[in-house]
């Protein structure tokens, strides 16, 4: 069922970035695009499983500014 990361979100005008990175602090996913979603490669190969940090910044619309951060976890 949770084969693909992917952003929902409510009230949001405008995503500048998502990344996603791995413990090294190597950004592994990069996209403008909210819609796309992440399956867990970098680089066309599958990632080791583990703990990933994404990082979203984007504009409400109120026009305010938001930065997520958080952690994603890629189980085999």
């Amino acid at each position: 069922n949770n084969d693909f990361f992917e952003i929902r979100l409510e009230g949001v005008a405008d995503v500048q970035q998502v990344r996603i990175y791995n413990r090294w602090g190597e950004t592994v996913y990069e996209t403008t695009d909210v819609s796309q979603k992440w399956d867990g490669t970098f680089r066309g190969k599958p990632l080791n499983p583990g703990v990933y940090v994404y990082y979203l910044e984007g504009t409400c619309d109120g026009n305010e500014s938001f930065t997520l951060v958080g952690n994603v976890t890629v189980l085999k």
